[in-house]
């Protein structure tokens, strides 16, 4: 349910009522689409946006005078903008652009470049993590600083993460339709089951609470 998570309702409300173009995209919309409701398990929001229909100094501009705060990021030609507020998730947008050949788009950011890198960025968030193995990472939380400078050292020396993204056909990012859920109207895409088994597969219907996003079959990675 929505009131569980008021950041969500907080970052719709923001895009309907100032006419931003946006929509949602990923696992957001796969629980919105699928069970009418965020998954309690994935730990953020995602609204997908294009690179050339938003200015991007002005959304910032927009979600820190209603109370976000941007997070630190280490690149900056990426295509990803991300908020957090206390009172939910972080709200992530992912900002869509043309691949070459203009019947695909692409959202680009980084991933960890192996397991190791991985493993250290899950130490770095010891006490607060709520991803998988939980229990277990979150009893190193005495370690969590140390870990923290070692991931921002690896960072710093290109060796952390990996250029990748997610790539979708173009069409299915040109039209949208409203779902009105408890109502709070959400933009998604119109054919928005043709983007979820795109995406997820045939058998998208089926919660997978270990999904890694990483081993996507329409994830494009580039060491």
């Amino acid at each position: 349910m929505f009131h569980k998570d008021l950041n969500f309702v907080k970052a719709i409300n923001i895009l309907n009522s100032r006419g931003i173009k946006y929509w949602v995209c990923n696992g957001t919309a796969l629980g919105l689409v699928r069970d009418e409701k965020l998954i309690p398990w994935d730990p953020d929001i995602d609204i997908g946006i294009w690179k050339n229909e938003i200015n991007i100094l002005q959304l910032e501009q927009i979600f820190k005078k209603e109370g976000f705060v941007k997070k630190k990021k280490f690149f900056h030609k990426d295509n990803l903008l991300s908020f957090t507020r206390n009172g939910g998730r972080d709200v992530d947008f992912n900002i869509h652009e043309l691949c070459d050949d203009k019947n695909m788009c692409i959202s680009k950011y980084y991933i960890h470049r192996n397991i190791l890198m991985r493993l250290i960025y899950v130490l770095s968030l010891a006490g607060n993590y709520k991803g998988n193995y939980k229990i277990f990472i979150n009893r190193f939380f005495f370690l969590k600083n140390l870990f923290f400078k070692l991931k921002e050292f690896l960072i710093v020396k290109n060796i952390f993460y990996k250029k990748g993204g997610y790539t979708v056909p173009t069409k299915l990012f040109k039209s949208f339709k409203i779902l009105n859920i408890k109502g709070l109207k959400i933009k998604v895409p119109y054919y928005c089951v043709n983007y979820l088994i795109y995406l997820y597969g045939k058998n998208w219907k089926i919660p997978v609470k270990n999904y890694n996003w990483e081993k996507n079959k329409n994830f494009a990675s580039n060491k």
